[in-house]
């Protein structure tokens, strides 16, 4: 009897070895099944009559002759899993398929498939958060996207199949993190290829997708090569490719994307990949001339029309008064009205310059110029806030903090002109 219940549990048979469907492992090898795609699948056109006998046979009986060998809709954790799987391969094979081709794919193209890559992995994330496959439905929206050809019948939860919940949620959580790790090793491969040419919209995508997967650990060669990648000429063949300068102004990573890539390597507390992506973004001269020409734009329009305008007004109040000839007071009041506005002007640039109360850890050392401070503001933000990912949360306990990876953070910071716990700026230490 005992033979013949162990003999029941034995479903799955690839490559000579017999698989339990109850706790998924195989006899005979130590390993756990993977590659669900390569795994033949029956469909629903077939009746229930039209199968094998037996679910240990291949499946040329049915007259084909696929590379593995066949397995019911009923051995795996969930037909939502099993439809996800599914796409993701067709993904991957037309990601490769045209990585293959000598052109150049337009920004749609690579969008498309990214977009793709963002709900299979928002569903896969879902299920890796959340294995127990029990409270996971086909009407939520990831099993709409997913599962819209499906038959009510093919919705079967865990709880009515042969598995447990605990092997169900196993089993699933494995599969997902299959899964996550080929869809981002195929957003690296679309990053890296030397026809892809990355725009910003593309490196948005890009950086939202591999931190929703939560590996960012490619983030920092991506934006290498966002900024100096060689860009290739769609329209000649062959392929000519253009030398990028990487100090151009075009070249500088938007804010919140770094803000993004930065947050999900703190996540995984990776402080090298930290200090990585502060290094190639918000520190580059790129981002340091973007923000220049930003922030200086208004007020060198302002600096610009000041004089004119000065002069209208003063020009305008010399035929109101009687003291003094009109032009002696149209000189006066011009250089009295600049004078007012270029010192309340340099009394606020100073003003900004020097605030220090969105300071927490991480300040400016003496002697930066206050130019220098505006411009590299949010490379301090970003060091400060890995300082405080880092060290103790207690305020009452900062500097105490020791290791190597703490040591190496307070050289960093002393090499780029920063001061990391300053004494005399702690609590308590005026």
């Amino acid at each position: 009897m005992r033979m013949e219940q162990l003999a029941s549990r034995l479903t799955l048979k690839r490559a000579g070895n017999l698989v339990c469907s109850v706790c998924w492992r195989r006899y005979k090898r130590s390993s756990i099944v993977h590659q669900w795609s390569r795994y033949w699948i029956t469909t629903r056109a077939q009746s229930p009559s039209s199968r094998p006998s037996s679910s240990l046979k291949g499946p040329a009986a049915l007259g084909t002759q696929p590379t593995t060998p066949p397995i019911t809709k009923k051995q795996f954790p969930s037909q939502l899993e099993l439809r996800a799987v599914q796409r993701l391969d067709v993904l991957l094979e037309d990601c490769q398929e045209f990585l293959q081709k000598e052109v150049v794919p337009t920004e749609d193209t690579i969008l498309d498939a990214l977009k793709t890559c963002r709900k299979l992995s928002e569903y896969f994330r879902s299920v890796k958060d959340q294995p127990a496959l029990s409270t996971i439905k086909p009407g939520g929206e990831a099993g709409n996207l997913l599962f819209l050809d499906a038959d009510p019948a093919d919705t079967q939860t865990a709880s009515s199949r042969t598995l447990t919940p605990i092997a169900v949620g196993r089993m699933a959580s494995s599969i997902a993190e299959e899964a996550m790790d080929k869809i981002a090793e195929t957003i690296k491969r679309i990053a890296v290829d030397k026809n892809v040419y990355i725009t910003s919209k593309v490196l948005q995508e890009v950086v939202d997708i591999l931190c929703l997967l939560n590996r960012p650990e490619s983030l920092a060669y991506i934006f290498i090569l966002y900024s100096s990648k060689p860009v290739p000429k769609p329209n000649q063949r062959p392929l000519k490719y253009t030398k990028a300068n990487p100090d151009r102004i075009t070249a500088a990573i938007p804010l919140k994307v770094a803000e993004r890539a930065l947050d999900a390597a703190i996540k995984v507390q990776n402080l090298p990949l930290c200090l990585d992506i502060i290094e190639h973004t918000v520190s580059t001269k790129a981002y340091k001339r973007a923000k220049t020409l930003r922030g200086a734009f208004l007020p060198a329009v302002a600096v610009a029309m000041t004089p004119g305008a000065a002069y209208i007004v003063a020009s305008r109040l010399a035929e109101m008064q009687e003291a003094m000839s009109t032009s002696m007071m149209t000189v006066i009041g011009t250089a009295g009205i600049i004078t007012y506005i270029g010192t309340t002007s340099t009394l606020g640039f100073i003003a900004v310059a020097t605030a220090n109360d969105q300071m927490q850890r991480v300040t400016w050392q003496a002697g930066i110029h206050l130019r220098e401070r505006l411009v590299r503001e949010d490379e301090r933000a970003f060091t400060d806030k890995v300082a405080c990912a880092w060290g103790f949360a207690d305020p009452r306990r900062r500097g105490e903090e020791e290791g190597p990876d703490w040591e190496a953070l307070k050289e960093l910071c002393g090499i780029r002109g920063m001061v990391l716990d300053n004494v005399e700026l702690m609590e308590g230490m005026e």
